[in-house]
C-alpha cells in the first residue's frame, strides 16, 4: 500500500533528521515528547519492534510493521499513553 511506504520513508528520514545532541536515547517517552523523537525510538533496532520486508498480496512492502504492534508498543513504552 502506498501509504505504508510513504509511511517507512517518512520514519527513516525524520530519524536521520534528528541531531544527535536532540535525540532522547536515556529520558523516558511520555504523551509531552514529540512524535519524532518517538518514531526515532521506534524505528531503533533495539526497540523490541518487529520492523522488517512483509508480503501483503504478493507484494513485498520493505521495512513493514504490524498496526497492532505499534500500539503495544506505545502502551508498553509511552507514559501516560491511554
Amino acid at each position: 500500500s502506498p501509504s505504508m511506504s510513504t509511511m517507512t520513508s517518512t520514519s527513516s528520514s525524520i530519524t536521520s533528521s534528528i541531531p544527535e545532541s536532540e535525540r532522547y536515547d536515556e529520558m523516558p517517552l511520555s504523551i509531552n515528547t514529540d512524535m519524532s523523537s518517538i518514531v526515532k525510538v521506534m524505528a531503533s533496532p533495539d526497540s523490541g519492534l518487529d520492523i522488517r520486508d512483509r508480503m501483503w498480496l504478493k507484494i513485498t512492502i520493505p521495512n513493514a510493521f504490524i498496526g497492532s504492534d505499534v500500539v503495544d508498543w506505545l502502551h508498553t513504552h509511552v507514559e501516560g499513553f491511554n
